[in-house]
This record gives structure tokens, sequence and C-alpha cells, in this order.
């Protein structure tokens, strides 16, 4: 099952606005088989209503784009009504991370490279995924970002997002096709999923492990003091 990551702005009514309307022509077009919504705070408060605009063969999952400490995240949680209920902000704490990792949400770091080398990465803990592909980043930050997800031990993720011109270029390929959003966040955080890119070979993302348990909040790790 092809997934791709389609960033939408404003709110859900009950009609899809133009915004959405497009992602999902081009989707159709494509061939994808389902589209991870990425709202902002003002959507987030219609999430359920995402099950409203499916179309035939194309799966409508909703996740939701915040910063928190300087970085830009995507939270994934196992109902749409979990982003309603925490919908409002954009600007979240650490502590809103560490409530939805506890309450078994998938979280991915997204870009982490796209203002240039940064060695803090490394030390993130908690992260489910890491964004390695979106069309429009360059080969250095590509690499650097799946050395990360590799080094972390932690799903690979792909997918256009605001890149409409990039949309069905690339995704992730579900080995076992999620069928609502607990299985998608389960094969997020199982790391059941291969990055794809239209014209090549899937790419095998991150570390495979048949079971992650239960992740720790995110947190940077503190540097060990050199001894005298």
């Amino acid at each position: 099952m092809w997934v791709d990551l389609c960033t939408i702005d404003g709110d859900l009514n009950a009609e899809p606005g133009e915004d959405l309307e497009q992602c999902l022509t081009l989707a159709q077009e494509k061939g994808l088989d389902g589209l991870v919504v990425v709202l902002d705070s003002s959507g987030a408060e219609d999430a359920e209503n995402l099950a409203l605009f499916e179309r035939p063969e194309l799966r409508l999952f909703a996740a939701q784009s915040v910063d928190c400490q300087g970085v830009r995240w995507i939270v994934v949680p196992p109902e749409p009504s979990g982003l309603r209920e925490r919908a409002g902000s954009l600007e979240w704490e650490l502590e809103d991370l560490e409530r939805c990792v506890d309450e078994g949400w998938a979280v991915i770091l997204t870009q982490p490279f796209e203002d240039g080398p940064r060695e803090d990465v490394f030390r993130i803990r908690g992260v489910h995924g890491v964004e390695v592909a979106t069309g429009s980043e360059n080969l250095l930050q590509r690499e650097l970002a799946l050395e990360a997800a590799l080094a972390l031990g932690v799903t690979a993720i792909a997918g256009a997002r605001c890149n409409r011109e990039k949309l069905g270029s690339s995704g992730v390929l579900f080995l076992h096709p999620p069928a609502n959003q607990q299985e998608l966040v389960r094969g997020i955080k199982c790391n059941e999923v291969y990055v794809v890119r239209r014209g090549a070979p899937p790419e095998a993302s991150g570390v495979a492990e048949e079971s992650r348990g239960r992740r720790r909040p995110p947190r940077k790790r503190a540097r060990r003091k050199k001894s005298d």
C-alpha cells in the first residue's frame, strides 16, 4: 500500500476545500492507495471529517504538524479524534509530545537537516520516525536524514507534504496495508514500511524489528563532561 503525505491549511468543513480537493484528485491520478493529511492547528479540530472525503481505493489518515523547541514534528494519533482534543496551538511544549507518546501516538521528526548539518538530531530519543525525503531536499539532506533514522533505529518516512508537484513521486510502502489510524500508527512505530520513490526500487526503512515496545518520551541526551 503506497501512502504519501500531504499538508493542508485551514479548516475541514462539510465539503473539502480547494486545497484538499486538489490533493485528492492528484493522489488518484498518481495511483496512490492512501494519503496522510497533515493538518494545521485549525484543521485539526475537524480531523474526524476526513472520513467523509475518502474516495474509492483512496484511504485517508489524519496527522498534525507542530513546532516544539525549534523543531518541526508530525504527530499521528491512534484515532482522528485525538487531534481535536489537542487542537488550537501550533507551538507545543515538550510535555505535550511526551503525553502523546504515552498515549500511543506516532511522533515523526520532519526535515531535520533542512538548514544544514546538526549533531543534536542524533541525540533525540522517543521519536518513532524521521522524514528523509519530500522531493524538494538535496542529496546531502536526504542522506543525513537517512543516517539519523538508521542511527536512532527508527522508521524512515517520505512524502511530498507541501510540494504538490511532487505528490505521488515518493512516499512509504506499508508491508501490511493499514485499514485505520491504529494500524497506520502501528506500522510507523514497528517500522513495517519501505521508503519508495517512483522509478526506483523500495529502500529499507530504518532497522526492522518485530516490536519496539514502549518508547521513552522525546528528549535530548545530555553531553557528558570530560574528566580532567
